[in-house]
């Protein structure tokens, strides 16, 4: 009979790493990260008032968002809503909302990586990050997110190209019908490897910039990582998008609740000094702007801190790696301590073997 096993602790963070992940908030509102998340707002609003200048698409706007979702995710919106709006709209609209979809892409391809850089350093090394250098390895690293997304689409284009040329015999009189029911078999596993494709790229695009931004990886590289974690770890990636959702639902809603405060706060305080057509014409425009600004910010930097994350924690249960490593620093990171050490065993540090205290 074995001796009874008594539990002196338990860690939740050891035994449960993936609690980490509400890290994210602390990596979002970290200044690097806010300035290069506004950069990214705004650098958007620009362009898009700017192609909407010059598309001059009047149903447009209305094409550009959905619904209007609990959920506050930027970049998803802004890239992945136009081009799933495109069904059923004339080729006239359809090819604008394919433009206005590639150019939110590329701009938060861009900034994505810059803030992943940023988060992966805050969260894998405990260190802060640099906005220079977050930059420059966004800018160094500014076609992999394309070649890394240009796989998945080349392989469902050949995959459609073999379903026209397997259906061509069709238009033969008697046996183009018999034809198409020979080879239905093969079509329809074309067409789901193709739409299993198309299914997976909306989550394997924000994996593709966090493995460009963490081990700096070129297009193939993060296509492949990210494919391996999301096949390798369906489960492990829905419940890690599941909890990730959540945090962002949390956040979200504490965000507006602060916008709300701030439009009821400003104009009434400085309703005590200034006058009322001041106030509405000026301050309230203005100071809101801001505002609305600032929790877009906050949006955008949580969610690509979240992708960060979400990558690391994949990456360790696929590859082993440990949560510290990353491209580009190959000295071990900051030992992280669960507690602050505090009371008497502050004030009487540990003995070491040799009778010496450690510090």
């Amino acid at each position: 009979m074995s001796d009874p096993v008594t539990v002196q602790g338990f860690n939740f963070l050891r035994t449960f790493p993936w609690l980490r992940i509400g890290r994210a908030v602390g990596c979002a509102v970290s200044l690097q990260t806010l300035i290069i998340a506004i950069i990214g707002v705004l650098l958007m609003d620009f362009s898009r008032a700017a192609l909407l200048t010059v598309l001059r698409g009047d149903e447009l706007p209305l094409l550009l968002y959905g619904p209007d979702w609990t959920l506050r995710v930027p970049p998803v919106q802004d890239a992945l809503v136009p081009l799933w709006n495109m069904r059923g709209v004339p080729w006239s609209v359809a090819w604008r909302l394919l433009v206005l979809g590639t150019v939110a892409g590329v701009i938060w391809s861009f900034v994505g990586v810059a803030l992943c850089r940023c988060a992966a350093l805050e969260f894998c090394r405990d260190e802060s990050a640099s906005f220079r250098g977050s930059v420059q390895h966004a800018i160094r690293r500014f076609a992999a997110p394309w070649q890394a997304l240009a796989t998945p689409l080349f392989g469902t284009a050949m995959l459609l190209v073999m379903i026209v040329a397997l259906a061509i015999p069709a238009f033969l009189p008697m046996l183009g019908g018999v034809w198409l029911r020979l080879l239905s078999p093969i079509i329809a596993i074309l067409g789901v490897a193709a739409g299993f494709l198309l299914l997976v790229l909306p989550v394997m695009w924000p994996l593709i910039i966090a493995a460009v931004a963490v081990d700096d990886s070129d297009g193939f590289d993060a296509f492949s990582r990210s494919f391996s974690f999301v096949t390798s770890h369906p489960w492990m990636t829905a419940g890690l998008v599941v909890v990730a959702a959540g945090i962002i639902w949390v956040c979200g809603r504490a965000i507006d609740l602060g916008v709300n405060e701030a439009a009821g706060i400003i104009p009434w305080s400085a309703g005590w000094v200034a006058s009322e057509k001041s106030i509405t014409e000026s301050l309230i425009p203005a100071s809101m702007w801001w505002v609305r600004l600032f929790a877009r910010a906050l949006h955008v930097s949580l969610f690509w801190s979240l992708v960060t994350i979400v990558y690391v924690f994949l990456r360790q249960a696929t590859d082993a790696a440990p949560l510290d490593k990353m491209s580009g620093f190959d000295e071990p990171g900051l030992v992280r301590e669960d507690f602050p050490v505090v009371g008497i065993p502050a004030m009487n540090p540990p003995m070491s073997t040799s009778g010496e205290t450690t510090n």
